[in-house]
Order: structure tokens, then C-alpha cells, then sequence
């Protein structure tokens, strides 16, 4: 099954590399535009921080604003000797981020994202497309469609459970970025993240404690490629409950992607992002297992302005069965 859920990766793999390989040696490529900072919407993770893809390219302008939108399906009916979990939504997700770079080697930013969660109306779309293309479609089919349930519990005690509708704040997050110099055609920096617990825990929009991480940024471009490797680690606390016992371990992180660079204002990108689960022998593989998400998507640049769009499919472990994403950045001087 896995192997089968890899296949749109390797078709967007050839579809990047074969035109890169095929222009003129001599040609000189823009500017990689990468790459694409969409991130982990699936409710538990909502709860501790996950690692955002990020370039080690400090913004051009001294201060970088951005607005992202996601919007995620989400369906996991399973239990274990120890816990029950029932998610059963769809989550609209608002981000704002802003980006204050200090001199030339050093940036501080901060992300804020709003969080709702609902109903949702793709159910009956979404068990079409299943069968259509013979996916696993987890039970939901045994479900109510477009019905709402959110509630996690650990040994009859509950973690969480949450309402829908509204827009809430979610966990904040602050970034500081150092910038290695420069090679020909390297580039690398170190991120340190935390973690800042501003969202509702116990109606699961926030873990209610500090995480903290750790992150090498690198992009290697050649010709009009340009590839990223991003390990780390990160350290979270663990959450409060409403009664549930819950520890966290510490979550290794590794995001890869690869870029196409087709002109000045449009990129293509193909990305994976994974990390390891923060929870353990719940007895529920998707708990328990690295969380896999595959992102295809590209940017449209105007000058100082970017738009970026992106489809999000999960591998596997605790990741959204699928997440659209839109964002738009521009940079400023004052």
C-alpha cells in the first residue's frame, strides 16, 4: 500500500528532473522560490509543534509577511487496550506569520495560526473517490456523513474533546534563523524553534506546554534544481489533559524536496515531510508510526509578492487523509 501511495512522488520526481536536465548548460536559472511551508493540520499534532519546511535564505527584504490557508480532511475511528481516538472532520486552518531579518546572518520570526473545526461537507465526495480509485477508505463509510466527532481518551480518561465552529488560536510559534555563508551553489542555516502555548488544550487546539526544536536548513541548486534537506529534532513537553495520562518523547524530523525552477515567476516543487511520532505504544499504528506527508504544488512570484499552492497527501502515521494549501508573502523595507 505504501509503495502504491509513493507512486504520484516518483511521477513528480521525473516530471522535475527531466526538463531541468534538459536545458542548455551554459543557461543561468532564477532563484529558487522554495519551498512550500505548508504543515501538519491533523488534530493531534495541532497539540505539539512539527516541523515546517523551511530555506536557509534569509527574506530579501528586512521584513517578510505571510497569510496561509489550509483546509484538511480528517477520519480515524480505532481503538487499543489503552486508547480510543474518533476524529471525524474537516479543519479550516488561517496562519500569520511575520519575519524581521537582523543584519545578514540573523532572522526572528513569529506564527500564529486560527483553527476551526467543522462538519465539512466532502464526505460523500471523498468515499467516491476512495472507491473510485480503490484507496483505503478507513471505515468511513460507517460513519454518518458529514458529521462531526472529535474525542480522544487514554485508559477511559480524556485527553481532549473538541466543538466545532468557531475560529480559535492555536499554538504560537517563534523562530530564530542563522545563516551560514554563502557557497556558489550551497546553502545552509540553523533554526531554533519554540513552541508557545496560546491555544485551548483542552478543546485540542494547543497542548497547553513549551516545545522547543532544532533544525539544519540546507538547498543545493544546480542548474534549475534546486534540492533541500532539512533534519532536526524536536523536544516537547507534555500536554495538559482533561484527566488522561499522556507523555511525549522526543520526535527526530526530516524534510527533503526538490525543486524545479522553470522561469523567474513560476517554481515546482515536490516535497516530503516526515517526523516521528510523539506518542508510543498506544497500540494504534497511526499513532504510533513516523507521520509521511507528500506535498506537490508551485509558486507564482510577482517582484517582491508570492503565491503558492499545494495538494497534500498523507503516507502514513498521524497525518490528514489530504490538505489543500494556499498562502501569499510579500516582503517590505521601512
Amino acid at each position: 500500500m505504501i509503495l502504491k501511495k509513493f507512486q504520484p512522488a516518483i511521477v513528480a520526481l521525473l516530471c522535475l528532473l527531466v526538463p531541468a536536465f534538459t536545458i542548455t548548460p551554459g543557461a543561468r536559472a532564477a532563484e529558487p522560490a522554495g519551498p512550500l511551508t505548508q504543515s501538519n493540520r491533523y488534530p493531534l499534532m495541532l497539540m505539539v509543534m512539527t516541523p515546517v519546511p523551511r530555506s536557509p535564505v534569509l527574506p530579501e527584504k528586512r521584513f517578510q509577511f505571510r497569510l496561509k490557508t489550509d483546509y484538511t480532511s480528517v477520519h480515524i475511528d480505532k481503538a487499543s487496550q489503552n486508547f480510543e481516538l474518533l476524529t471525524d472532520m474537516e479543519i479550516g486552518a488561517v496562519t500569520l506569520e511575520g519575519e524581521a531579518r537582523i543584519g545578514e546572518r540573523l532572522s526572528l520570526g513569529f506564527s500564529l495560526p486560527f483553527v476551526s473545526y467543522n462538519s465539512g461537507f466532502l464526505d460523500g465526495f471523498l468515499e467516491d473517490y476512495h472507491e473510485l480509485g480503490n484507496f483505503p477508505e478507513y471505515g468511513r463509510s460507517l460513519r454518518p456523513k458529514n458529521e462531526f466527532a472529535c474525542v480522544v481518551k487514554k485508559d477511559g480518561e480524556t485527553w481532549f474533546e473538541a466543538d466545532q465552529h468557531g475560529l480559535h488560536p492555536a499554538d504560537a510559534r517563534l523562530d530564530l534563523t542563522y545563516a551560514f555563508p554563502a557557497g556558489e551553489r550551497f546553502r545552509s542555516a540553523l533554526l531554533a524553534s519554540l513552541k508557545l502555548p496560546t491555544g485551548d488544550e483542552d478543546k485540542g487546539f494547543g497542548s497547553g506546554s513549551w516545545d522547543a526544536g532544532l533544525t539544519l536548513l540546507t538547498r543545493f541548486s544546480y542548474r534549475s534544481l534546486a534540492f533541500y534537506l532539512n533534519p532536526g529534532f524536536i523536544v516537547p513537553r507534555d500536554p495538559e489533559t482533561q484527566g488522561a495520562d499522556i507523555r511525549y518523547r522526543t520526535m527526530a524530523t526530516l524534510f527533503a524536496g526538490l525543486e524545479y525552477v522553470h522561469s523567474p515567476a513560476w517554481s515546482f516543487m515536490a516535497q516530503l515531510n516526515t517526523f516521528t511520532s510523539p506518542l508510543k505504544d498506544t497500540g494504534i499504528s497511526t499513532l504510533d508510526d513516523p507521520s509521511v506527508e507528500l506535498a506537490l504544488g508551485f509558486t507564482r512570484s510577482w517582484g517582491r509578492t508570492k503565491a503558492s499552492f499545494s495538494f497534500c497527501e498523507d503516507l502514513s502515521g498521524p497525518a490528514p487523509d489530504f490538505t489543500v494549501h494556499v498562502g501569499v508573502e510579500t516582503g517590505f523595507d521601512l
